[in-house]
């Protein structure tokens, strides 16, 4: 059995699809964590675009980073409550703990995941392919990037 699983969600039919897998196929026990990641492509509105980041951390600072940080953290718990509410129809009867979490984006969603897994010690990656790379019906890129790059059980499901 599992003790930590994580489902990379990103509000498709697909990532529904593995919650309910993971609901009913998947062996899990009440002491199981899952951890549903939406993973944030947010960027800050409204920034004026001769800004850029060069500034930060600089005397030409033109935005407060405690600004910007409070900025993205309501941002990203309005995100989880969203995902939680697209989800609890899929969520009853989850025979184990779970909580939503919304993680910024790194470099890219694929590396996010990945240095997810890697900080949290999770023991099974359940995610949905779209597949909408160039080969139709293939591996999405983010999935396909994922399987390659995780060290830990990775299930895509279609």
């Amino acid at each position: 059995m599992y003790t930590k699983i994580m489902l990379a969600f990103d509000g498709s039919d697909a990532s529904k699809r593995a919650l309910d897998y993971i609901r009913t196929t998947v062996p899990v026990h009440s002491d199981t964590q899952l951890d549903i990641v939406a993973v944030s492509t947010y960027t800050i509105p409204n920034m004026p675009a001769n800004i850029g980041w060069y500034g930060i951390g600089t005397d030409f600072q033109a935005i407060d980073p405690q600004t910007i940080v409070k900025i993205r953290d309501e941002q990203l718990q309005r995100e989880q409550e969203e995902a939680l509410e697209d989800l609890k129809e899929h969520l009853q009867g989850m025979p184990c703990k779970y909580e939503v979490k919304a993680v910024p984006q790194g470099l890219s969603i694929a590396d996010t995941i990945l240095d997810y897994v890697e900080d949290n010690d999770v023991d099974l990656v359940v995610m949905g392919s779209r597949g909408l790379g160039a080969i139709r019906g293939a591996l999405g890129s983010v999935s396909y990037a994922v399987l390659r790059g995780c060290p830990k059980p990775v299930l895509i499901i279609k």
